[in-house]
């Protein structure tokens, strides 16, 4: 609807528009339960009012009391988003206002989770009766889609970060699933589940891609060897933020998991060559856990923010499957500069010239902090230096695993904040 084609005549119909705004949004019970941030709620209803206004019509009373509310309100560090699943439930995830918050990018949810969750959405028999290990679950909205919509038999969440690790389990809880007590205990043998049939089982996993060995990664199961690992490795290894109003209302332990058929999922930690390195290396102790086991399926999303860091990732993996397959287009314009993340005291420009090279957010959607970005970049050169040389004395840079793009799907069921170009790479471990 463009405001300058609005007359006299649809000025009542456009006033009943947006005063069922509020009850739908900011006021649905879903919101009142779980509040999205202040900063969040004020710009959309300052645009509702603003949007009304255009029109000359007489004041809404709902939309100013609802705004007075929210500025009189406290600023809270967390958060809540809310999306809509096509069975009619909801994921409900607790986030941290910042994009950067204890030295991790974990708290929030990016893109490339949204994506994967909408792919498995679409695809549920990829994941249906099956256990899933997740690498990197970051804030949980990937695994908690698929949880409530694909019925797995069993899924592993994953990460690095404490803090992320803390979040996760508090919305694994929050979205009324349970998590399994140690399961390395006696009582918790791989083979017997305590809970109801139609519910998966749940467990959480601290690990770290660096330092994971291939014996504890085969403890995760006995039969079948499964991944591991976390995108809190590097404050850099994610993409850019998700959060439109429209469907919107409003992130352990390891042990044995049951299965016959495995798979892992790996969402947005494609960000920096460093963690491209380090997820390469786990992929190649992954391999070596397979010896007589069927292996598992493996998909891999990721927004692409420099070609170049995937070109290095599908390199350091090898040839694809189909000759001359490509994971992603030509056209894709390279960023410049270095990658590094804004400050508090970052400009609109800056940021907006930030988010292009892959982290940031649209200025006043979300709160920045400071990440100290040089040094990042330094020790994530420092980190790529000395993977590649691990690579180089495990005999090669390349692990040998064949893969192949996966066909995209229409980005329809989430409002991505922008229709970045986003991937899903399967492997053939």
């Amino acid at each position: 609807m463009h405001e300058g084609r609005l007359g006299p005549e649809p000025t009542g119909l456009y006033t009943t528009l947006l005063r069922a705004q509020v009850p739908g949004t900011v006021k649905h019970p879903l919101c009142v339960k779980h509040p999205p941030s202040g900063k969040y709620s004020r710009g959309f209803l300052s645009e509702l009012i603003r949007k009304h206004e255009a029109v000359h019509a007489e004041p809404l009373d709902e939309l100013y009391e609802a705004l007075a509310e929210v500025l009189t309100a406290e600023e809270c560090p967390q958060c809540h988003r809310s999306y809509l699943l096509p069975s009619g439930d909801s994921v409900t995830l607790s986030e941290s206002t910042a994009i950067i918050s204890h030295g991790t990018t974990g708290l929030v949810t990016w893109n490339a989770a949204l994506y994967l969750a909408e792919w498995a959405i679409e695809n549920p028999a990829a994941f249906t009766h099956r256990t899933v290990l997740e690498l990197g679950s970051g804030a949980g909205l990937t695994g908690l889609a698929i949880c409530k919509t694909c019925h797995p038999r069993a899924y592993i969440f994953s990460d690095c970060h404490s803090h992320v690790l803390e979040q996760l389990r508090g919305n694994i809880l929050l979205n009324g699933l349970s998590l399994e007590p140690d399961v390395t205990a006696p009582a918790q043998h791989p083979g017997h589940n305590t809970h109801d049939s139609e519910s998966p089982r749940v467990m959480v996993a601290r690990l770290d891609w660096d330092n994971v060995m291939v014996p504890q990664l085969a403890a995760f199961q006995p039969d079948v060897v499964i991944a591991a690992g976390t995108t809190a490795q590097a404050t850099q290894a994610r993409s850019v933020p998700v959060a439109p109003p429209s469907s919107q209302l409003g992130e352990g332990d390891s042990g044995g998991v049951p299965s016959n058929n495995q798979g892992f999922l790996v969402t947005d930690v494609l960000y920096s060559p460093e963690t491209v390195l380090s997820l390469v290396g786990v992929l190649q102790r992954l391999s070596a856990c397979q010896k007589g086991q069927r292996a598992p399926d493996a998909y891999i999303a990721f927004t692409v923010r420099n070609p170049e860091t995937c070109q290095l990732f599908t390199a350091e993996l090898g040839e694809p499957q189909a000759p001359g397959q490509a994971p992603v287009p030509e056209r894709l314009p390279r960023p410049k500069g270095p990658l590094c993340c804004p400050t508090q005291d970052s400009s609109e420009a800056e940021i907006g010239k930030t988010r292009e090279q892959g982290l940031g957010d649209k200025p006043g959607s979300l709160d920045h902090t400071t990440c100290q970005a040089n040094d990042s970049c330094r020790r994530g050169q420092r980190g790529r230096q000395g993977r590649e040389q691990a690579l180089s004395r495990e005999g090669g840079s390349r692990a040998g695993i064949p893969w192949e793009t996966a066909p995209h799907h229409d980005q329809k069921l989430f409002p991505y904040e922008e229709q970045s170009e986003t991937a899903i790479l399967k492997l053939t471990l």
